[in-house]
């Protein structure tokens, strides 16, 4: 094939080709544009306290409930990718980060903001495994390490190129427009993966593990709670049992795996 490499695979040929790396680098960018937001606001923190009227207990929610949602949304992705079109998973996990992405820019409240990380987590919880499904299914198995190295190093750049971008865009812009910046990104990433994202693999309706699902998503939420309620008060009773029974209902997630 003149323009890719192509290795026949199960039921449709590896062709690494233009396209292909355009549509990993597009979803991508989500993950990118996610970690970038994670590490700039970090620069941000104070300001934001400020101007929002919330102290360092409340503000840090808006990490740890995109982290939360971010966790709970990676583990149903094979199900996802089984019921719908990588196309339709790559157009709706763009829309809900940009409309999160769009909430944050224009946060007049902290619900608001907060809000706005949470619709982000659930974008970036399909478009990051979504990247390294393409990866996976999609590259010619000779040039699957490369590829492999590609998309984490999208990943990898963001928590390096983030507190600068924070700090120099709060200095002149304000924390606001570390969020607004990023639209113009998300766009051409949106309209490139709808050009060039190809369905390679069949829907098979896969049935949705509910008991796993809660395993994995009651468990890290009491993971975060019992760490969110330890950072502010320190040891008690109730952080140590969140943090155990969290701990517990992972391990029996792990076990429920290896048993399916």
């Amino acid at each position: 094939m003149k323009d890719g490499i192509t290795q026949k695979g199960s039921s449709s040929p590896r062709v690494l080709d233009a396209k292909l790396a355009i549509s990993i680098i597009a979803s991508g960018s989500l993950a990118f544009c996610a970690i970038v937001f994670e590490t700039s606001t970090n620069v941000a923190i104070p300001v934001m306290m400020s101007e929002l009227g919330v102290d360092t207990a409340t503000i840090q929610w808006i990490t740890s409930a995109y982290l939360l949602v971010l966790s709970v949304t990676i583990p149903v992705f094979p199900v996802l990718k089984s019921r719908y079109p990588l196309r339709c998973l790559f157009t709706a996990s763009t829309l809900a980060f940009v409309a999160g992405t769009i909430l944050c820019c224009t946060s007049v409240s902290f619900p608001q903001l907060l809000t706005g990380r949470i619709i982000q987590g659930l974008g970036t919880g399909v478009a990051m495994p979504l990247m390294f499904n393409m990866v996976v299914d999609q590259v010619p198995l000779d040039h699957l390490g490369m590829m492999m190295g590609v998309a984490s190093l999208i990943i990898s750049l963001a928590p390096a190129i983030g507190p600068a971008y924070g700090g120099v865009v709060l200095e002149e812009f304000g924390w606001r427009a570390m969020f607004a910046f990023s639209i113009p990104l998300l766009a051409a990433a949106f309209l490139a993966g709808l050009a060039c994202i190809r369905q390679t693999t069949e829907l098979d309706r896969r049935p949705f593990d509910v008991a796993g699902f809660l395993f994995v998503a009651l468990g890290f939420l009491l993971i975060v709670v019992g760490v969110n309620r330890l950072s502010n008060g320190g040891i008690t009773a109730l952080v140590v049992v969140l943090l155990l029974v969290g701990t517990a209902l992972l391990v029996q997630f792990v076990k429920h795996v290896r048993c399916a």
